[in-house]
């Protein structure tokens, strides 16, 4: 049921029926030790435009990894309902064998709609000891090794697609001096970090739709510890380009599957924005995964003023 060509940004295709994919599956419910999960039952039968296509990915705990004919479409991201509402809101993973081109019609991304098979809850969301089991757990299993700079992985975005000539540079040279940086002056010189061991904890109740702006990396740095951390969730190199910039709240999360173990964690005060995710433009290569960054409240300020709102939220790109 492989499609006979690759697929590549842009391209629209339709999901197949969950019987076609079914067919595809192990016994885990696994096509290449990539779950079908239950989340994506909904999605079966309708069209799609590819986001990005992954050859590669950064996966915690591993760093780059080979990924084959596996891509991501436009506005489908796991609501978590089939795994105790996990809000991390993940890009879903599509095998190439799942999808098919699309049928002439509209050009409307998601067309069509389906009466969900019974088997759907049969899918497997949890291992035997008692951990999750989803597209993010098993990315370790699902990918290879990757040798860290052998060509390919400078070169995986551009072939695939995803980025153009000038953005493939940045994924060479921007990675080479943030490492010379770490290096020779110390993490401080390449993302925020704070004095002390202690952070503080802030509580703004940030709603999805609200306008924030994100603080300055000063002010960011008075709430972190000395290895960039805030209650243990780090601010990033590659979150320092959205500094001073007004963007939208996505959702708020309360709990979300970890990666690295399949287990559950409560996590506060912190959200996600709209649109805003990690491209790793600071490893060498990149990632086109385009995970969502998390944000603690203690990062953002609330933007109030409705003229604010309008004129500077519209500058986002």
């Amino acid at each position: 049921m492989e499609t006979r060509k690759k697929l590549y940004p842009g391209d629209r295709v339709q999901i197949r029926s969950f019987e076609e994919i079914e067919a595809t599956l192990d016994s885990d419910g696994c096509l290449q030790n990539v779950p079908f999960m239950p989340e994506m039952i909904s999605r079966c039968g309708k069209q799609f435009v590819v986001r990005h296509r992954l050859t590669k990915t950064c996966v915690e705990g591993y760093g780059a990894r080979l990924l084959g004919r596996t891509v991501t479409l436009e506005g489908a991201y796991c609501d978590g309902s089939g795994h105790e509402g996990c809000q991390r809101c993940c890009p879903l993973l599509w095998k190439e064998a799942w999808l098919k081109p699309a049928e002439p019609g509209p050009d409307a991304v998601e067309l069509g709609s389906i009466e969900l098979p019974g088997r759907g809850t049969s899918l497997r969301t949890m291992k035997d000891d008692g951990r999750f089991f989803c597209q993010s757990t098993e990315l370790g299993r699902a990918t290879k090794y990757l040798f860290p700079l052998s060509f390919k992985r400078c070169t995986a975005e551009l072939r695939a697609g995803n980025v153009g000539l000038r953005k493939a540079f940045e994924f060479l040279w921007v990675p080479f001096i943030v490492k010379l940086k770490a290096k020779l002056l110390g993490i401080a010189a390449v993302q925020p970090v704070g004095n002390g061991s202690s952070t503080p904890s802030e509580a703004l109740g940030l709603r999805p739709g609200e306008i924030v702006e994100v603080r300055s990396a000063q002010e960011i740095s008075l709430t972190l510890d000395r290895r960039g951390r805030n209650r243990g969730l780090e601010f990033t190199a590659s979150m320092l380009p959205f500094c001073g910039r007004q963007l939208r709240v996505k959702n708020r999360v309360e709990k979300m599957i970890l990666e690295t173990s399949g287990e559950m964690r409560e996590i506060g005060n912190t959200v996600i924005l709209d649109g805003v995710t990690c491209d790793g433009h600071t490893i060498l290569g990149g990632c086109s995964r385009h995970v969502f960054h998390l944000w603690r409240e203690a990062w953002l300020r609330r933007i109030t003023s409705p003229t604010d709102r309008l004129c500077r939220a519209s500058e986002v790109p």
